[in-house]
């Protein structure tokens, strides 16, 4: 299920860096957790224009806690990814996996990395091999829940889902199809009411819809209407 949002990040990262409204080459998504993020830059990394587009295509999960040793570490399983050579964490201090990063990824042509649930500004610069001073149309792609963890970067929120949305989003991940519902269900409404139930019940938020869709999808689309009372939140 295709979300807005998805389209506006293709559009950023895809554009030129000598397009008038070109403004970073850091493209930040952020919003409160459970809402989707991560899922929308999964989308967005898949799709054929951007997979055309870019040469390489790097993901790296950071998380609250990398920090200290864990974040060397990081710093050496991305320089693995971008050169295919292994090197010990311990090798080199932050600040020489640094200058390592931006000399591995100055050598690529059009790369994408995507940082998955940064959390701390340091991360982040530890970990972003992309020299800005340089004309190659790299993009850093973040996921976070901090919307100022990189005042230069583009930002696009990621919003709560409307009902109908997160009710279409249930549904689908459920599997549960109109034509067939109707046919067992004569003269039912669709969406199914309980399916607004279900979707407030989880906040309208894209990880608990999806444990609900699950529950929903083993009973089949018939227990649909029992599940207003499971307490599903």
């Amino acid at each position: 299920l295709e979300r807005p949002v998805q389209a506006k990040l293709r559009e950023l990262l895809l554009l030129q860096n000598d397009d008038e409204r070109f403004t970073s080459a850091c493209v930040l998504i952020h919003g409160m957790g459970g809402t989707g993020k991560t899922v929308a830059a999964v989308a967005v990394v898949r799709e054929p224009e951007i997979r055309r587009h870019f040469r390489h295509i790097y993901w790296l999960a950071v998380g609250a806690d990398a920090v200290d040793e864990q974040l060397k570490q990081l710093q050496a399983t991305l320089y693995k990814k971008l050169t295919g050579k292994s090197m010990k964490s311990e090798e080199k201090d932050e600040y020489e996996w640094q200058q390592a990063l931006l000399g591995a990824m100055a050598e690529k042509q059009q790369a994408l990395l995507v940082l998955d649930d940064p959390w701390m500004p340091e991360q982040v610069r530890f970990l972003n091999p992309i020299d800005s001073s340089q004309s190659v149309e790299h993009r850093l792609l973040l996921t976070t829940r901090i919307r100022d963890l990189v005042p230069k970067a583009t930002r696009v929120e990621l919003p709560l889902m409307g009902k109908e949305e997160a009710v279409a989003l249930l549904l689908d991940l459920a599997n549960v199809e109109e034509a067939s519902y109707l046919k067992e269900h004569s003269g039912a409404a669709w969406p199914p009411a309980v399916a607004y139930t279900i979707a407030a019940e989880c906040g309208l938020l894209p990880v608990t819809l999806t444990i609900a869709a699950q529950v929903v999808r083993a009973w089949g689309d018939g227990y649909v209407r029992g599940l207003a009372g499971t307490g599903l939140s």
